[in-house]
């Protein structure tokens, strides 16, 4: 008998359909008859020819062990009822089928692939078939564990509710024949892929796992489109349209047409957030922006070059971190930065004109290698404190600088910035700028009149080249802290208004060209540590009062390298915090005197090179806290006191041209440097 493979493909020939019907009316009714003799006597067994005929008829119709057939033939649903049994009731098909039909699908329900041939098995206790061709109840043998499942080869398999459309039931066909058949299968590839107690489950992971990887599918899908979510080649985000989007989006920002000027620093960074980015937002979010803004940060100060490797290891640029955990970035609780602390990060290149734009309060760039000008676009931003110390900027403080309402703390300290201190600083409105640090550059001119920031507390102007004198009203700045404008070549002499300055701590006015004498002002200035006029043209003698005031707190006096005369006031004494005091290189008069021994904090003392006579108080020998004592080329007589051994500090002494008589402990002359 010619196989069934060979009947489907010499019926796909429509010449051919009548034979078609033909053969397999005529396979179908043998099947049948077969499986339905069987029926009548499942547990006969003395006429073997029957059951192997069954068998046969049920191996021919189901499959044959040639090569798959390539094409396919229709076969209706009304086609596969069976043939008649021996008792007149249809005699169901045992499993189901392994031909393709025209349309794809059996009996107009199920679709199978052509490199593949599908069997189902259902369990005959389960039941027969009904009317309808659906099962039944029957009361046959249940005895044995039922077989259901699909097994497939190629990869092809049938849903379980297709599997029970296209499997039809009959309790003719024995648990031992069902067991045989599989048995005899010469499918070597199928694989179970569900058993009937966990049908219902498979499916419902399937259906699940389905709808996962269709939302994933779709999900990705969407972002590609919009350009989102997958870092991509440049030349992609131009293409799809994100660059132009981007460009639009930060259009603010935009500050020239280095944006799109290929190797600026601003279009590194477009091309980084646009295409490198690993979160790829929405060109349209403010993090979007944010992230641009700090890129351009960074590759305008040569993040990508001369940071430093201890810095740039941890520092999180550029990562898919949020901004706020960007190294030397604080945010607030709402996730906006507001301070951007990157000192000594080994920054070079210009101050970009987009950190303005960030919406920074405090900006720290101090101890780098930042060249250039100070922006003018400073004056719109809200930068409150601003520190650009220890760097390599150029240029002019604009007087649009001081126009900067929110400004209160600025340091512009040790660059080397020309011109002059802007005349129009104190015209802040409102003034609310304390602090001011112009120190170490090359500024000239002098001190404008500053009268209306009376909140001032910090005025640094040392280390430059400015003449000019101190403006008179600077006492009105009575909350003014420290003031240095020391090494400068200041000329005129010191304010008396200075001694409204009740909170002045610091006051430094060395190494410039100042004359006059000091005026009568240190008695009220109470919280007075550290007073600095040495290398100055000061001249008379010291004020009376100088030190008979509550300035308890000083620790260090320089009068030094002056042309003060006049003798050291008895006062002194009271100003037992002080550690420092220096009348060296003067033409001060007089003798030292006694009650100086009880200055018990005391480290150095400095008389040289005065006009100072007399002998040398014992009383000097008990300050054991002295280190450095120089009474050198004065006019010193008498004996030199043996209680100088008892200054066990003193590391050096020096007493040469005087008239000094005697010999010094040798604890001091072994141990000390002496002169």
């Amino acid at each position: 008998m010619s196989s069934y493979r060979d009947n489907v493909n010499a019926n796909m020939d429509p010449e051919s359909s009548d034979s078609e019907d033909s053969n397999l009316q005529t396979r179908r009714s043998n099947f049948g008859s077969g499986m339905g003799s069987y029926r009548d006597n499942p547990t006969d067994t003395s006429d073997d020819s029957v059951k192997e005929s069954a068998m046969a008829n049920a191996r021919r119709f189901l499959w044959d062990e040639e090569d798959e057939p390539s094409s396919h033939s229709r076969i209706s649903g009304s086609d596969i009822s069976g043939g008649s049994g021996g008792s007149g009731k249809p005699a169901a098909v045992a499993p189901v089928i392994g031909a393709r039909t025209a349309s794809g699908r059996i009996g107009g329900q199920q679709r199978f692939r052509d490199d593949a041939q599908s069997v189902g098995l259902i369990d005959p206790n389960r039941g027969g078939v009904g009317s309808m061709g659906r099962p039944t109840n029957l009361s046959g043998n249940r005895s044995r564990e039922g077989l259901f499942g699909m097994f497939q080869r190629g990869g092809t398999g049938l849903s379980s509710a297709d599997y029970n459309d296209a499997v039809f039931h009959d309790a003719a066909t024995s648990p031992d024949d069902m067991e045989e058949y599989l048995s005899k299968d010469h499918r070597t590839n199928s694989t179970l892929l569900c058993c009937a107690q966990n049908k219902r489950r498979c499916f419902v992971v399937l259906v699940l796992l389905a709808a996962a990887i269709v939302g994933i599918y779709t999900h990705m899908n969407s972002l590609a489109a919009d350009g989102e979510g997958i870092p991509g080649s440049w030349e992609d985000r131009v293409a799809d349209g994100r660059m132009d989007g981007a460009l639009d989006a930060l259009q603010p920002d935009i500050h020239d047409g280095s944006m799109t000027e290929a190797g600026t620093p601003q279009h590194k960074a477009l091309k980084w957030v646009v295409a490198d980015d690993p979160l790829q937002l929405a060109v349209d979010s403010k993090e979007f922006r944010l992230r641009y803004l700090l890129a351009a940060v960074y590759f305008s100060t040569g993040g990508d070059t001369t940071w430093k490797t201890t810095k740039v290891t941890n520092h999180g640029w550029l990562s898919g971190d949020h901004v706020c955990e960007w190294s030397g970035i604080v945010c607030s609780i709402h996730r906006d930065p507001y301070e951007l602390n990157v000192t000594d990060f080994g920054l070079s290149g210009t101050i970009p004109l987009e950190i303005m734009d960030v919406g920074l309060l405090t900006l720290d760039m101090s101890h780098n290698s930042i060249g250039g000008t100070i922006p003018d676009k400073f004056k719109d931003s809200q930068i409150v404190n601003l520190f650009l110390r220890d760097n390599e900027l150029v240029g002019t403080i604009s007087q649009r600088f001081s126009f900067m309402d929110t400004l209160r703390r600025v340091s512009f300290a040790d660059n080397k910035l020309t011109g002059t201190i802007p005349s129009q600083i104190g015209a802040q409105h409102p003034p609310v700028l304390e602090a001011i640090d112009f120190s170490g550059n090359n500024l000239k001119g002098g001190i404008p009149d500053l009268s209306r920031l009376k909140g001032m507390k910090f005025l640094y102007v040392n280390n430059n080249q400015m003449t000019g004198t101190i403006p008179n009203n600077i006492g009105v700045l009575s909350q003014l802290v420290q003031f240095r404008a020391s090494n400068n070549a200041l000329r005129g002499t010191i304010p008396r208004s200075m001694g409204t300055m009740s909170r002045l701590a610091l006051l430094d006015l060395s190494n410039n060209k100042i004359g006059g004498s000091i005026p009568d002002i240190t008695a009220s200035l109470y919280a007075l540590e550290e007073l600095l006029l040495n290398d100055n043209l000061l001249v008379g003698n010291l004020p009376p009062n100088m030190l008979m005031g509550k300035n308890f707190d000083l620790t260090k006096m320089l009068l030094h390298n002056n042309k003060l005369a006049g003798p050291i006031p008895s006062s002194v004494n009271n100003l037992f915090k002080l550690q420092i005091l220096r009348f060296d290189n003067n033409k001060m008069t007089g003798s030292i005197p006694t009650p100086i021994s009880t200055m018990s904090n005391l480290q150095e003392f400095r008389i040289n090179e005065n006009q100072f006579d007399g002998t040398l108080p014992t009383e000097l020998g008990s300050m054991s806290t002295l280190q450095i004592l120089h009474m050198q080329e004065n006019k010193f007589h008498g004996f030199i006191p043996t209680e100088f051994g008892d200054m066990t500090e003193l590391t050096s002494l020096q007493m040469h041209h005087n008239h000094l008589t005697g010999t010094l402990p040798n604890e001091i002359c072994l141990s000390h440097e002496v002169w």
